[in-house]
């Protein structure tokens, strides 16, 4: 299952979008805003989070989550080790 930040969000919009991308069926669970859907993300809740950078960003860098790609068209400049979806031949950007 994967986490939002509520039904309707940018969040939980985008994770559909990438889903159906990508062919994946995957069970939503939207929760009431970032801080509670990262908190069942860290509690194992959930095995996704798709989330905003300044919200994700502080987890990052504690080690506490690890992120997976960014959905920009190229890497951040802050997770400069971290791939964009457009390195896996998807054409999306969000950034």
């Amino acid at each position: 299952p994967y986490g939002s930040a509520g039904n309707g969000t940018s969040t939980h919009l985008t994770q559909e979008l990438i889903s159906q991308l990508a062919g994946l069926r995957m069970q939503h669970i939207p929760y009431r805003g970032a801080g509670p859907a990262m908190t069942a993300l860290i509690a194992g809740e959930t095995d996704v989070l798709m989330d905003n950078l300044p919200t994700a960003l502080p987890q990052i860098r504690a080690g506490t989550v690890v992120p997976l790609a960014v959905t920009s068209r190229e890497r951040l400049p802050e997770l400069p080790d971290v791939p964009a979806l457009s390195e896996f031949g998807a054409e999306f950007n969000l950034g």
